[in-house]
Parts: C-alpha cells; structure tokens; sequence
C-alpha cells in the first residue's frame, strides 16, 4: 500500500490503542504482525528527522541540539521536515478488513476506540465495498438506525 510517512506518523497513536486491546488470537497475532511494520516506519521518520537537526545544527550524535522557532533554521527544517514527511514509504497491508478486527475485540474492550481511531486505522485494511457495508454476514440488508 502506499501512503506517506504524514500519514503513518499521524497513525501511531491509534495503532497504539488498537493493539492494546484484548482480542482473538489469530488477529491479534495479525495485527501485531502489522502494528510492528508500521511502528519500525515510524522509526525511520524518527531517524530522518535526528539527522536533519543534527545536519542543520552541525552537531554530532549524542550531542544536544535545538533549533529556535522563528529563526531561518527552524524554517529550513520545517520545509525539509514536510518533504520528508510527504516522502511515500511501503506499508505491505494485510488482507483483512478493519471490521473484521473490530469484531474479534472483546466486546468491554472496542469502547476504547473513538470514531477517529476508526477512521485513521481504516485506511490500513482492505476497504469494503459499498455494497457490503450495508449488508449482514449472510447478505441481507443491515437495519437502519433511527
């Protein structure tokens, strides 16, 4: 799947909520599998992003840096932050929906996840039809609610 590292960075606090639940093994198992590729993603942003500050403030590894808001550092890393940040990096998606996931959490458990989260996490998994969205597992149209 392709997507950038904005968006994956923008992902980890609801990755981290996801996987803190308690739910079937087989996905959990999955989802572990899946959270850890995103997370070693968001390493190298991490990386990318000492490095810069070490580049632009010309110190060495280990040594403290800062840059100052407003100066024309801070501006030069803004804008070389956001290239990063825009670069696509190659999240290999699991063949699973994020529906399937939420129903293998155990029921006291899935309230920990806002429509945010659901949001974000859904652009990982396979997206649903239109079609399926509004239907029960046996085909049969979901019931509206009022």
């Amino acid at each position: 799947m392709k997507m950038n590292f904005g968006v994956l960075s923008n992902s980890l606090d609801s990755w981290r909520l996801l996987v803190a639940l308690r739910m079937k093994p087989a996905i959990a198992y999955m989802v572990a599998k899946y959270a850890k590729q995103i997370g070693e993603e968001c390493d190298l942003i991490n990386q990318q992003r000492e490095t810069l500050i070490r580049d632009l403030t010309g110190t060495k590894p280990g040594q403290a840096a800062k840059i100052e808001e407003g100066t024309e550092m801070h501006a030069e890393f803004m804008r070389q932050y956001a290239e990063i940040m825009g670069t696509e990096c190659n999240v290999t998606m699991v063949p699973m929906k994020l529906m399937e996931v939420i129903d293998s959490i155990v029921e006291s458990e899935a309230a920990a996840l806002t429509p945010q989260d659901m949001l974000i996490l859904d652009q990982f998994f396979v997206q649903e039809s239109p079609e399926e969205e509004f239907r029960n597992d046996d085909g049969t149209p979901k019931e509206a609610i009022d």
